[in-house]
């Protein structure tokens, strides 16, 4: 699946505003609101990736940081009543070839359009 969304800068900062408050750093920040990104992506087809025992792989952003991501990833999905298997989720460099990398690159020249924008209280409830 090669799928883009798109978090506001608007939403990003009354994130990183009330995550701040509750006396969290500005990294964990960071590393929860791309694996609730994540999340956000994948929720709509998790039921078939468990059931299917399908991988998902993950373009590493946040290098030395996977294995935080992956822990929030499914800490998302256990809350959401979805069973993702740690074993089910990989991180790789994804090639500048893949569709996803495309994809991305079109949407940051605005040759393309994100598949869907973030809302503010979309993040809020995950946290």
């Amino acid at each position: 699946i090669d799928y883009a969304l798109l978090i506001p800068a608007s939403v990003k900062r009354e994130l990183l505003k009330q995550l701040q408050n509750r006396g969290k750093s500005q990294t964990s920040i960071y590393l929860w609101m791309f694996s609730a990104g994540v999340f956000l992506v994948l929720k709509p087809h998790l039921p078939k990736i468990i059931k299917q025992r399908e991988i998902i792989i993950i373009d590493t952003e946040y290098t030395g940081h996977d294995a935080k991501i992956k822990g929030m990833i499914l800490r998302h999905c256990h809350n959401a009543g979805l069973n993702l298997s740690a074993d089910q989720v990989r991180f790789e460099q994804i090639t500048k070839s893949s569709g996803a990398h495309k994809l991305a690159y079109d949407i940051l020249r605005g040759k393309a359009k994100a598949n869907k924008q973030i809302r503010l209280e979309e993040m809020l409830e995950l946290m």
